[in-house]
């Protein structure tokens, strides 16, 4: 049994719908002839994840203030 027809709807030629393929664009056109392929600046880009720590990164840790350190004369802030 033969596949029904179709129209492409870039060129208008009748072909078999076995013929015709959805573009990227959502059109049926002609599988060998005027298949546009999808431009490469248009594919998503490549994302990677954000804050990650790193495997050899240190852990956060607090400043320590020591009360009992002298502040020699003449250095005060």
């Amino acid at each position: 049994m033969a596949a029904p027809w179709g129209e492409c709807a870039r060129c208008g030629f009748k072909r078999r719908l076995n013929e015709l393929t959805k573009e990227w664009t959502g059109l049926r056109v002609c599988l060998d002839t005027c298949r546009d392929p999808k431009p490469a600046e248009m594919k998503a880009p490549v994302v990677k994840p954000e804050g990650v720590p790193l495997p050899t990164a240190a852990p956060a840790t607090e400043p320590v203030f020591r009360e009992d350190y002298p502040i020699p004369p003449g250095e005060d802030l």
